[in-house]
């Protein structure tokens, strides 16, 4: 029997996959599935939630020449339920304001987006929302959910080839076996068989003009469960709740992409804030950290632990065990915008 050469067979492997893969590379454009490829009548069909980066930055670009937009709250998905009506309240009459935000953001993807902003938009107002965690990203999270495509939104990215890169990890993590089982499940309308990570959530409402996700039916449940919650422990408004100073958690790194940040924000001239809100398990930024975020952002940066820590104590304040409700981060904006 004769031999196949090793290149011979490469070769043919390689048509092969190449066979296999023509249709689901069609698929995607058609479908566009991750909504990057271009804008949609509906971004967010169903409460489905590919990557918030791109279709955040997507729907700003298509709304922003019938709506002039100075104003934007940036942050990971811990910012999401900072609801524009409750910001305006803080904010000069006439503002328009528009959430900027992005799954599983870190640092980098803050910088990006905040020079994006500071090139296609007159920012007025801006409240940045952050964790202690600093730089979150998908890497800190349980491993079935690492493959969800969260990257730096193609149109932000700050060259080509960081664009094509993001565009290809889209592509990738859409084609992965655990996303695309969910999707082409979603598409026919079939119930998934086998392990998914892909992101269905009910009863989510998407605003296009503000860019807000909301869960009112959620949100209001939670509501009666937390006021019966403090008629039971009125003891706990306004509650000094002791904390822990975390170790220094600011690499070299981090406090360089940070100082670019302050630079970017100091000539782009907005009002802005810097708000680290509180966490669950009641940790505060080491003093060192601390002190290099007031020397960089001054009174600016605003640090909501320990003062506002007693809101962590009421279970109902939370959605889950990561994001807090709207009326939460009310009594955040209270705080931040009365120092």
């Amino acid at each position: 029997m004769a031999s196949v050469s090793p290149l011979r067979f490469v070769l043919k492997a390689s048509l092969l996959w190449v066979a296999l893969s023509v249709p689901f590379v069609v698929l995607y454009l058609v479908f566009d599935p991750m909504r990057v490829l271009r804008w949609h009548d509906d971004m967010m069909p169903g409460g489905v939630v590919s990557n918030k980066g791109n279709i955040t930055a997507l729907q700003y670009l298509h709304n922003r020449d019938s709506i002039r937009y100075d104003s934007f709250v940036v942050g990971s998905s811990l910012s999401i339920n900072f609801l524009i009506d409750d910001w305006l309240r803080f904010l000069p009459d006439g503002a328009a304001a528009y959430h900027f935000d992005s799954s599983a953001m870190d640092l980098e993807q803050l910088e990006l987006s905040l020079k994006f902003l500071a090139e296609n938009a007159g920012v007025r107002n801006l409240m940045i929302v952050w964790d202690t965690k600093w730089d979150v990203g998908p890497s800190v999270f349980p491993a079935p959910r690492r493959a969800l495509p969260f990257v730096t939104a193609p149109v932000i990215a700050p060259d080509g080839f960081q664009a094509a890169v993001s565009h290809w990890s889209l592509f990738s993590g859409w084609y992965s076996r655990a996303y695309l089982n969910g999707w082409v499940c979603e598409l026919v309308g079939a119930r998934p068989k086998g392990h998914t990570i892909y992101p269905k959530y009910q009863g989510i409402h998407y605003d296009p003009i503000t860019n807000e996700e909301t869960a009112p039916a959620k949100n209001d449940s939670l509501a009666a469960l937390s006021d019966s919650f403090m008629l039971a422990h009125p003891r706990l408004a306004g509650l000094k709740v002791p904390c822990l100073p975390m170790a220094p958690a600011l690499t070299p790194s981090a406090k360089q992409t940070l100082a670019r940040i302050a630079g970017v924000l100091g000539r782009m001239g907005a009002d802005y804030r810097f708000v680290v809100v509180p966490n669950r398990k009641s940790m505060i930024p080491a003093a060192a950290d601390d002190a290099f975020l007031r020397d960089l952002f001054g009174e600016r940066y605003v640090l909501c632990q320990p003062a506002l820590g007693y809101l962590t104590l009421n279970p109902y304040h939370y959605f889950d065990d990561y994001h807090f409700r709207p009326e939460m981060a009310c009594k955040i904006m209270e705080y931040v915008y009365s120092e």
